[in-house]
């Protein structure tokens, strides 16, 4: 007897595949569920791409993803990889966590004083940072610059700014262990600045600083990592200067160490790695 298909829905083009039971899509994200694979990862499958209906509360599913609760990881709740930026294999960025380098390149400097213009120049300095999770890592760093500032009347007229800058940032690293790590930055610290104004009137002020901005790690050695990093380096305004947004676009260098490296799979769990 031939199977009666009256009940079954007709697909119109374009419609996608029918589903039964839309309300399987309502995956609970936000709390971390992996069931339902790319519902939960960097897709959101929404209704006009499945061609099935679903209830505002479930499209609040996809919305939760970018919620500053669900958009940070952690290694206590994630995959110490998310897949992207060729994740690490029988080693990782905790094997060495522990890191000291130094950068170099141009700082794009703003108005420190009214009727004066800063030019750019060169910015170098160290670092000293500690990736204490996967997603999360910590940074001390020391800067020195040396920029021209000009008087706009007279533009004959040439001062050197002698700037120092040291502050403490917070890392986080959205891919997780690869080896092209992004990484987005945040930090708090002081900016100090020595140069005459017009009037010959010397200012030694010290400022606070905020960084922030982001760059790109590579691992080029287990030991051994490249990075390039844009910042603005953020100097509020205080005794007389002017708020600056001072940019810095820098190559560093991280030469790292520390723990006991481990290997993973597939690599035997106890074997010693460096």
């Amino acid at each position: 007897m031939p199977e009666d298909r009256s009940a079954e829905p007709t697909l119109r083009p374009g419609d996608g595949p029918f589903l039964e039971q839309p309300q399987s899509l309502a995956t609970d994200c936000s709390a971390g569920d992996r069931s339902a694979g790319e519902a939960c990862g960097d897709t959101c499958w929404w209704p006009s791409q499945l061609g099935a209906r679903l209830w505002h509360s479930d499209l609040w599913q996809c919305f939760a993803m970018v919620h500053p609760a669900t958009m940070f990881r952690h290694s206590s709740t994630s995959p110490r990889a998310i897949g992207k930026g060729e994740p690490l294999v029988g080693t990782s960025w905790l094997n060495r966590p522990y890191y000291a380098g130094w950068f170099l390149g141009p700082i794009f400097g703003a108005s420190p004083i009214d009727g004066m213009d800063q030019g750019n120049g060169a910015f170098g300095g160290l670092i000293l940072g500690w990736d204490m999770d996967h997603y999360w890592g910590t940074q001390l760093r020391f800067g020195w610059a040396a920029m021209q500032l000009t008087d706009r009347d007279f533009p004959q007229r040439i001062r050197n700014d002698d700037v120092f800058v040291t502050d403490l940032s917070l890392l986080y690293y959205p891919w997780g262990d690869s080896r092209w790590r992004p990484y987005g930055l945040f930090g708090l610290g002081a900016a100090s600045f020595s140069f005459a104004d017009q009037r010959w009137v010397g200012h030694d002020t010290t400022l606070l600083g905020m960084p922030f901005g982001g760059g790109l790690k590579y691992q080029f050695r287990r030991w051994w990592a490249f990075r390039a990093e844009l910042l603005d380096n953020v100097a509020f305004g205080s005794e007389g200067l002017n708020t600056m947004h001072n940019v810095s676009l820098t190559i560093d260098m991280e030469v790292r160490w520390g723990a006991r490296p481990k290997s993973y799979w597939p690599w035997q769990a106890e074997r010693h790695v460096w």
